[in-house]
């Protein structure tokens, strides 16, 4: 066939995403790569196969990654990307930026660290479930906890999705965890019932201190000093 665009023809890199069976959508999530030494970063986008689809483009902003996220230098092409920390680690440096790029460092065992973000001792958590609109690409975690956080009016990097399967896009029911300090969970928890959520059983303690433990924070990584 004749000007048929392929992986190997085509102008800019490509990508193939399946189309979701319940929402017909197609959802692609791609690391943004920022050039080193540049505040921002310009982008197009081309729908393969869909001519009446304009060109879509835009600038992103490269200054720091996200809560719970490390700075990666790819030094063989000159940039970076943000990377998220693996469970039960959390960032050493917030925010993350090309002066402070951090590292994934273990959870202190009595502390509880939720998407990397920095250990919360002394923590509890709650579950529970809310039916809800989501926006339209929506399949990936963090456009999910983002969405979720703004409906409860509670920090993303502190919710935790359980069992994401595939649902209708028109309402969705969203299984999720929620982590916080102890002091601060019976009143966040009352937030969360106020707002829609149905929470299931009672406020669990997460990660207990032993008597005399002290972690002081030293640059962003916390140090067991007694």
């Amino acid at each position: 066939f004749d000007n048929v665009c392929t992986f190997s023809s085509a102008s800019m890199p490509v990508l193939n995403a399946g189309f979701h069976p319940y929402t017909g959508l197609s959802n692609i999530q791609q690391a943004v790569h920022c050039a080193l030494g540049q505040n921002e970063m310009s982008f197009q986008i081309r729908v393969v196969g869909a001519a009446h689809i304009g060109k879509i483009a835009g600038r992103i902003s490269c200054t720091h990654c996200d809560t719970g996220q490390r700075r990666v230098v790819h030094g063989d092409m000159g940039t970076w990307s943000c990377e998220i920390c693996g469970p039960d680690t959390y960032i050493s440096a917030h925010p993350v930026s090309e002066a402070r790029s951090g590292l994934c460092v273990a959870c202190p065992p009595s502390a509880a660290c939720v998407n990397g973000a920095p250990p919360i001792f002394g923590a509890s958590k709650v579950t529970g479930e809310i039916e809800m609109e989501l926006p339209d690409v929506s399949n990936g975690d963090y456009v999910i906890r983002l969405a979720l956080a703004a409906r409860l009016g509670v920090q993303a990097s502190k919710i935790v999705l359980l069992n994401q399967g595939p649902q209708r896009r028109d309402v969705r029911k969203v299984a999720f965890m929620f982590v916080a300090e102890r002091a601060q969970m019976p009143a966040l928890a009352s937030q969360l019932t106020a707002l829609g959520a149905v929470l299931s059983g009672d406020i669990e303690s997460m990660g207990l201190q032993t008597e005399g433990e002290t972690w002081e924070n030293v640059a962003g990584q916390f140090i067991l000093r007694a």
